[in-house]
């Protein structure tokens, strides 16, 4: 997933992959990730964010129907 112009990845985004082992994703203009993306993902060992414009990473959590947004850099 690579050189696709991906601004920033949510929930919900890696669905359905369970037996994703390694995530590229160098390339992009990825501003915001929420960590919560790879949640699911249990076989997963390798990301690569290379050459991204990072400017925050977010942690989303819902506890008793309330939803908070931790920022984390």
């Amino acid at each position: 997933m690579s050189y696709n112009g991906l601004s920033q990845l949510q929930q919900g985004d890696f669905d359905g992959a369970l037996n994703l082992e390694s995530i590229y994703l160098n390339n992009n203009s990825i501003q915001q990730i929420n960590l919560n993306t790879f949640l699911n993902l249990p076989q997963i060992v390798e990301y690569n964010f290379e050459n991204n414009p990072v400017t925050s990473l977010y942690n989303f959590t819902l506890n008793s129907g309330v939803l908070t947004s931790t920022f984390l850099g």
